[in-house]
């Protein structure tokens, strides 16, 4: 299975089919450059809840974008820098005779996290908790290799398998043999999904009883 995160991107731009750091502060929206200053390396910034300030979502493009699984384990927290990067990169300045003026600080501070192989940061302790940057390009477009898009906390948002298209029925429990995407509508109750060769064959009702034993169903929130 490939796993996604959705989150989300706002740009004075259309039609953009990536978001690239290299044009960092070119494109933002409206408020959003003096909102989180534009100092330390090239970034880009994202929502992984959809939340933004009114400043930045007011006549912007919302860009829905697909953080790769394995990128997610690769945001740093400066919040709580549970790795004394900041304390390294303060030392460092000494260290080379120079002055730890703030923006010094934080210029080393985000190079440091980028040399350990982060892709990016967050700050659990910031009154935007929900915001990340990365540091390198994402596309805007939905990755054909995507098996399952998830919710920042980890709740299936879609499941794709490289089947045939395929709709759940008026009563939007149940689906036939051969589906390619099961999408989620908000408000749902809770469904079993059984899942098998990365393909759907059947989504049902919750109360519905299935074998206990085949590891292929899966319960799943959709509230």
């Amino acid at each position: 299975m490939t796993i996604y995160y959705k989150i989300y991107h706002y740009s004075s731009q259309e039609n953009l089919s990536s978001i690239d750091p290299k044009y960092y502060g070119k494109g933002v929206a409206r408020g959003a450059e003096c909102k989180y200053a534009k100092t330390g390396l090239d970034k880009t910034y994202f929502y992984v809840v959809d939340e933004p300030e009114s400043k930045v979502s007011s006549g912007a493009k919302r860009y829905e974008i697909y953080l790769p699984g394995d990128w997610k384990n690769l945001i740093y927290d400066i919040g709580n820098d549970s790795k004394e990067f900041r304390q390294d990169c303060k030392n460092k300045i000494k260290q080379e005779n120079k002055c730890p003026y703030d923006y010094l600080v934080w210029e080393y501070y985000e190079a440091k996290i980028k040399n350990e192989d982060y892709k990016g940061w967050c700050n659990s302790n910031s009154p935007l908790p929900h915001v990340i940057t990365l540091f390198y390009p994402i596309t805007t477009h939905k990755p054909a290799e995507a098996s399952t898009i998830h919710d920042w906390n980890g709740n299936i948002l879609e499941v794709i398998s490289p089947l045939s298209p395929c709709s759940l029925n008026s009563n939007k429990t149940d689906i036939t043999n051969g589906c390619r995407s099961v999408l989620f509508p908000s408000g749902k109750s809770t469904v079993e999904i059984n899942q098998s060769a990365f393909g759907i064959t059947q989504v049902t009702n919750a109360e519905t009883t299935l074998a206990a034993n085949d590891l292929r169903y899966r319960q799943l929130s959709t509230n």
